[in-house]
């Protein structure tokens, strides 16, 4: 519509704007809201459109980012009391390219403090579900979610160490892609773990998730750990015809039904049926263990403290209690434990590796349940069985793997449900491309909770 002239951006911002003020108040799915500069670049879209030039297919589109993600001269907080007031000099890198892209950011997205499970009350509550009121909206991508999945932006971007797009993307009934770990410039985000930490889109559909990585993706200077590798056209990949017959995803069906309850089940029943009728080969395999990268076997403190050394323990005061005992664990986390674990780490790559040999990608859920409340969600987290509503998604990370969760149903409680695939190494193009095959011939990442 924008290409075409049958809308302008400034248009589309503005009805973006005056959405997110007349809800976001309730929902506290943005921490600062960028109006004055949205409409600038806004503008700036409609201009080029009137020239002909197209600089990327995010052009004139409203967008929003996880608040660890640099915006220079916009404040960006972390979701920590100690950066309230911080506004850094220049954009992170992801920033800068969905900028050079035309996109139009209307704002930050609230997040768990330091991108970690709790939000820090200086902020006000965590971000409120679109479907019902007191169930989680995810960690710690929650705010990006909430926004996405309320239309107070067409996309935004999280970052993902354990989870946190894929469990905002459940929670909220949208896609959410965990890129390939060397795929996208971490460069100005405030880490979390660094090993971990993997910054992609959450959008609607695959559709949108593949524009905003179309823009992303790529090497870095600033960031050495991004990838040389080129970066193919997530957006033409998917207009082109998908060989789903050569396709082959693995399914461990011991691995996908454990301590799973009816109505997961019964989903991942519908998805693999939907992707039998579209092609792709079904084989069965036998997953690693990956119960020891549970969260709260794998403990990465040390990395974590890392990330905080120059404000820990001299700020310490100014982190929620739970977070500060982390960090103080970490700093004195046992050496020859942290080089033990990242040996793991590494061998657990090669096992990941040898096991995708003889397939393209694997289905699992996103989760053995669906969505649970916040106090649900505290409860296990204070009884040290969070872990266990986790088991599909920290292995990923671990091994660096790209992933997609995607809507896939809903509960007997009309709550969203999620399936997961993971790809190889740098195989966000297949995952793209077989998450929106299932759409084309699916509604469930149509449906809306808040009109």
């Amino acid at each position: 519509m924008l290409g075409d002239g049958q809308i302008s951006s400034i248009e589309l911002t503005e009805a973006i704007l005056a959405r997110i003020q007349r809800i976001n108040p309730d929902y506290n799915a943005f921490l600062t809201v960028t109006g004055d500069v949205a409409l600038v670049s806004a503008r700036q879209a409609d201009a080029n459109f009137a020239k002909g030039i197209r600089l990327s297919a995010m052009q004139g589109i409203p967008f929003g980012l996880k608040d660890n993600i640099d915006t220079g001269g916009i404040r960006t907080t972390v979701g920590m009391k100690q950066f309230f007031d911080r506004v850094p000099d220049t954009d992170a890198t992801v920033a800068a390219r969905l900028k050079s892209g035309g996109a139009v950011l209307v704002g930050k997205n609230h997040l768990a403090e330091a991108a970690t499970t709790v939000h820090h009350p200086i902020y006000g509550r965590a971000p409120k579900s679109p479907w019902r009121d007191g169930m989680w909206t995810g960690t710690s991508s929650s705010g990006s979610g909430v926004a996405v999945a309320t239309g107070m932006c067409f996309g935004s971007l999280g970052t993902d160490t354990g989870g946190s797009i894929r469990l905002p993307a459940m929670s909220n009934g949208i896609t959410g892609l965990k890129p390939t770990w060397e795929r996208v410039s971490a460069a100005g985000i405030f880490p979390l773990v660094r090993m971990s930490d993997a910054v992609g889109p959450l959008t609607r559909d695959a559709w949108g998730a593949a524009a905003m990585m179309s823009v992303i993706a790529g090497e870095d200077d600033r960031d050495m750990i991004t990838s040389i590798r080129p970066v193919p056209d997530y957006l033409a990949s998917l207009e082109a015809p998908l060989d789903a017959g050569n396709i082959r995803i693995g399914i461990d069906r011991e691995f996908n039904t454990a301590n799973v309850t009816p109505d997961v089940l019964a989903s991942m029943s519908h998805v693999e049926e939907v992707l039998r009728e579209l092609g792709f080969t079904i084989v069965e395999f036998k997953m690693p263990d990956v119960s020891r990268f549970e969260f709260g076997k794998s403990k990465p403190t040390a990395h974590v403290a890392y990330s905080h050394r120059d404000i820990y323990p001299e700020q310490a005061a100014d982190y929620t209690e739970g977070f500060a005992k982390g960090l103080e664990a970490g700093r004195n986390a046992d050496p020859l434990d942290m080089a033990a674990a990242e040996l793991r780490r590494a061998g657990f790559k090669g096992e990941m590796a040898r096991t995708m040999r003889e397939l393209d990608l694997i289905l699992s859920p996103v989760a053995p349940r669906p969505t649970p409340n916040w106090n649900d969600v505290m409860s296990m987290m204070g009884s040290g069985t969070y872990g266990k509503f986790l088991p599909y998604l920290g292995y990923v990370n671990v091994a660096g793997l790209p992933s997609i969760a995607f809507p896939a149903g809903f509960s007997s409680e009309g709550t969203p449900l999620s399936a997961q695939l993971i790809g190889r190494p740098f195989g966000e193009d297949l995952l793209l491309n077989s998450v929106d095959a299932f759409q084309q011939v699916t509604d469930w990442h149509l449906h809306t909770a808040v009109i």
